[in-house]
């Protein structure tokens, strides 16, 4: 399951990169496409299971929270994400997502007030020489991603950490499943009511081929509500090493459908700075955690 879900989501990059690339499609367009039906798939499944999908509603406490989660965590993961692809190219906001784990050991560290341990300090120092080497090429005079990708990518980080973080007691209280189809949903529609603005040349699905409308209907069902199922589906028989480890197919489908499908040239250096951030996200879930860290894990 997990295998499935991190090949759906790779796929799923380098089809959003070619919709961008090849229909110039916006950022802004594709955001409320992706989020508004995935989070009703998701509702309408649970409905479907029989599960109560207001419950969530009945605590005022819990309003601002799934607003917060849906706005400035799956949203601003998915804005910043997409922006990352649009420029840059979808290995990098991949491995970018990658740094997330680092940021979020970082967190940990500051919040129980210790310093860490020599497995996160190595950890953390082959990520962001990973990150070097995918964005220079191993090279101090030249970079492979313009500064806007560079800003963008370290954006996705550090929403992915907050989209991991946040919602700890949302997700121990109603479910993964409940908290984020709510959260995909609210996080769709407020951008669809604001976002649209900010970008006049909004594309239509009137002015696609089918094989466009293919790639967008992949994104929707398989790309995102299907590998979200998978992947916390998978959590129920996996450890979290286990996870991490596994998770890693996701660039490598990403980097693999790049360059089959998108002819993306990936060098050496880089491809040695996306191991290197894979690897530290795995070593992280080896290293001591603390009781803090356990708890919420």
């Amino acid at each position: 399951m997990i295998i499935l879900g991190s090949i759906c989501w790779g796929i799923a990059s380098t089809m959003i990169q070619w919709l961008l690339d090849h229909d110039h499609a916006s950022v802004e367009w594709l955001i409320p496409l992706r989020l508004i039906p995935a989070g009703l798939v998701i509702l309408i499944t649970l409905l479907a299971c029989k599960k109560n999908i207001w419950i969530i509603w009945t605590e005022k406490s819990a309003y601002l929270q799934i607003a917060l989660y849906g706005i400035v965590g799956i949203l601003g993961l998915q804005y910043s994400f997409m922006n990352t692809i649009a420029n840059g190219n979808a290995v990098s906001a991949t491995l970018f997502q990658f740094l997330g784990p680092v940021l979020i050991a970082a967190y940990i560290t500051l919040r129980v007030q210790r310093l860490p341990a020599s497995i996160e300090w190595i950890s953390m120092f082959a990520a962001f020489l990973g990150i070097f080497l995918v964005v220079t090429g191993g090279s101090f005079h030249i970079t492979s991603l313009s500064i806007e990708g560079i800003l963008w990518g370290l954006l996705t980080s550090l929403t992915f950490a907050f989209y991991t973080v946040y919602p700890i007691n949302l997700l121990q209280k109603w479910g993964p499943a409940l908290t984020s189809g709510w959260g995909m949903l609210i996080g769709g529609i407020f951008f669809g009511l604001f976002g649209n603005s900010l970008n006049d040349n909004v594309s239509t699905l009137d002015g696609l081929d089918p094989f466009s409308l293919l790639l967008i209907g992949f994104i929707i069902l398989f790309g995102t509500g299907l590998a979200f199922f998978l992947y916390v589906s998978s959590l129920r028989y996996l450890k979290p090493v286990e996870t991490s480890i596994l998770t890693s197919v996701e660039p490598l489908t990403t980097i693999l459908l790049s360059f089959l499908w998108l002819a993306q040239p990936f060098v050496l250096f880089q491809s040695v700075g996306g191991l290197l951030i894979v690897g530290s996200a795995v070593l992280l879930t080896m290293g001591p955690r603390t009781k803090w860290a356990r708890s919420s894990e």
